[in-house]
């Protein structure tokens, strides 16, 4: 959590050690490859990424969400 806000954190395919976070309170993604270069999508209202394509399935009625990415 972050200023209490949840920090949803999620992993890469093909075993790829980057840290991925997303942030809800200002909707934005930051990304820490292994090198400890750090990405940040999003967080502005005309914040676009063109091309990120992503599989998600929630589980409903579990706390918090099981969230599964394909």
């Amino acid at each position: 959590m972050v200023d209490g806000f949840p920090v949803l954190e999620f992993a890469a395919e093909n075993y790829l050690f980057w840290q991925i976070s997303y942030f809800t309170q200002d909707n934005h993604w930051e990304i820490l490859k292994e090198d400890g270069v750090t990405y940040i999508f999003g967080g502005q209202p005309e914040a676009v990424q063109w091309g990120v394509k992503w599989h998600l399935f929630l589980i409903p009625g579990m706390f918090p969400p099981l969230l599964i990415t394909t």
